[in-house]
């Protein structure tokens, strides 16, 4: 058995995280001690999983940090999320639901950190917070 890359593995490991976006052929050639032979090809198609990159590296935009006022939550694609603000041992603040942009009000609360929580689609993520 020969793969395209004249291994003669078992297995063509495909590392995702190393491997080029977009689809990949992959073919194998297999003989017996006789000489036949056959051969197989199969695509392989490796995609960006959004789920489990950060949501700022998806383009949402948390700003400023630090503040003293307000937190503004950017969602770049318009869906729905929900967000919470906690203290620093985790306790609820305050809460809502947003579309696509949110500002979160912490003019009156002391100064130290926080961290606003966002759930979106099956992702959730925490993010601190300074206010100076």
């Amino acid at each position: 058995m020969l793969w395209q890359d004249a291994s003669s593995n078992k297995t063509l490991p495909i590392i995702g995280n190393s491997a080029p976006l977009g689809t990949k052929k992959y073919s194998v050639t297999v003989a017996n001690q006789y000489g036949c032979k056959g051969a197989d090809t199969i695509s392989v198609t490796i995609e960006k999983n959004t789920a489990l990159q950060s949501l700022t590296a998806q383009g949402w935009k948390i700003y400023p940090i630090p503040t003293n006022t307000f937190i503004n939550i950017e969602n770049p694609d318009n869906s729905a999320f929900d967000w919470q603000l906690l203290d620093n041992l985790g306790r609820s603040i305050s809460k809502g639901f947003s579309n696509n942009f949110q500002s979160v009000d912490i003019g009156n609360l002391p100064n130290g950190s926080y961290f606003i929580q966002i759930n979106y689609k099956n992702t959730s993520e925490i993010i601190k917070i300074i206010k100076d």
